[in-house]
């Protein structure tokens, strides 16, 4: 006999209490008789001829045929494969790796009057041992008490599941209470901040409106005084050039006078020096007559000598006054090219001035097309925030 460890679902007939009783064919009754009246717990006998199981024999249906005196006295002298042919009751044999429940559901199912006959199962070949009924139909009932047991705690578990989901369910409500909460008054503030956001940007959108028109008459008057200031400017310099010129004209007659003036000066002084020459061959001629000096011929000749004298002088005046008078032409043909100069640039700076206020009067007018634009995209953005505002008021009339 073994020991009987705990059932389990995976048990097997080999985890059973099992009993180890085979004879042969040929062994007397008697024997078997002797054997279950030592061995009272022993279910049954197990009839083998050269190892192979030829019947088994149960204690129930062994009684049976005792209790009849005739047979009792026939059975016990003669071999017990004799009572096997008279009861002709197979055997269930079973392997050792059966479980339970499978050998139970085998054993239940057989007639009516075999229901309780012992089970032989088969450990090795040609080792067989036999299980009561009885001890199978209680690991039975051991594996329906555990499933039970299982069961109540499933229930028990789904129970607290249950609870916990009932917890659960009410926190989400709660939770979704607090989210609509949350959610009307994230709306409300939404539609609060808006409101002040449209009307700041209203308000923006028509400040920049403001300055963009004032921008723009400042930039007009701009461009008039502009025009006006070039357009001096322009005179100016056009008087300044026609200045420079007359100024050429000026220092070409100065030339031409001065010219004439050194043209005298050289006259002069070839005069002067004829005078001289004469006055020489007049003191010669007189010298060689070697008659005293007439008075009336020195005293001319004193009136040459001193006319030529003061005629140098002029000659050297002149001669000094036309050397400035070129210095100054000079400097003042010098004034005038860089006026000239002067004049040249500024009459580019005109023209690039000129560029500049285009380029101004095209970017005014830019910028009154971008005010136009600027106003249309101001009603499109009013369209879009009404669009948006009908779009949150369906929204709410929906979740409502």
């Amino acid at each position: 006999m073994s020991n009987l460890p705990r059932i389990t679902f995976n048990s097997t007939l080999e985890d059973l209490v099992s009993y180890a009783f085979q004879i042969d064919s040929t062994t007397p009754g008697r024997v078997v008789a002797q054997e279950f009246h030592k061995n009272p717990e022993i279910p049954g006998v197990i009839i083998v001829d050269q190892d192979q199981v030829t019947g088994m024999i149960s204690r129930a249906n062994f009684r049976e045929q005792m209790n009849h005196l005739n047979r009792k006295t026939l059975y016990l002298s003669q071999p017990i494969q004799l009572l096997v042919d008279v009861i002709r009751i197979p055997p269930l044999i079973l392997s050792k790796y059966c479980t339970i429940l499978v050998a139970a559901n085998q054993a239940l199912t057989r007639p009516k009057q075999l229901i309780y006959e012992p089970l032989v199962i088969e450990l090795e070949p040609g080792q067989v041992r036999l299980v009561d009924i009885q001890n199978l139909l209680i690991a039975q009932n051991q594996l329906l008490n555990f499933s039970y047991d299982k069961i109540q705690q499933q229930n028990l578990k789904l129970n607290q599941c249950g609870q916990k989901f009932e917890e659960e369910k009410s926190k989400v409500k709660q939770y979704q209470e607090s989210l609509q909460q949350k959610n009307s008054l994230i709306h409300q503030q939404y539609n609060e901040d808006y409101s002040k956001q449209k009307a700041k940007l209203t308000q923006y959108t028509q400040s920049i409106l403001q300055l963009n028109q004032h921008f723009v008459r400042v930039s007009e008057r701009i461009l008039a005084e502009t025009h006006k200031a070039f357009h001096s400017i322009f005179l100016s310099a056009n008087l300044t050039y026609r200045n420079t010129e007359h100024l050429f004209e000026i220092s070409e007659a100065i030339s031409r006078d001065l010219e004439a003036i050194n043209s005298t000066s050289q006259m002069l002084g070839e005069i002067i020096q004829k005078v001289r020459h004469l006055a020489v061959q007049a003191a010669v001629v007189t010298y060689q007559y070697d008659s005293p000096k007439p008075q009336g011929l020195s005293k001319i000749g004193f009136e040459i000598n001193r006319l030529v004298s003061e005629t140098s002088k002029v000659s050297d005046q002149t001669n000094s006054i036309a050397s400035q008078l070129k210095f100054h032409l000079q400097e003042l043909r010098e004034s005038a090219l860089e006026d000239a100069r002067i004049s040249c640039s500024i009459l580019s700076h005109i023209e690039q001035a000129e560029n500049v206020i285009v380029e101004l009067e095209q970017f005014v007018h830019s910028s009154l097309t971008h005010q136009e634009n600027a106003q249309y995209d101001s009603t499109d953005a009013q369209y879009i925030i009404h669009t948006i505002e009908r779009a949150l008021k369906c929204a709410e009339d929906k979740n409502n």
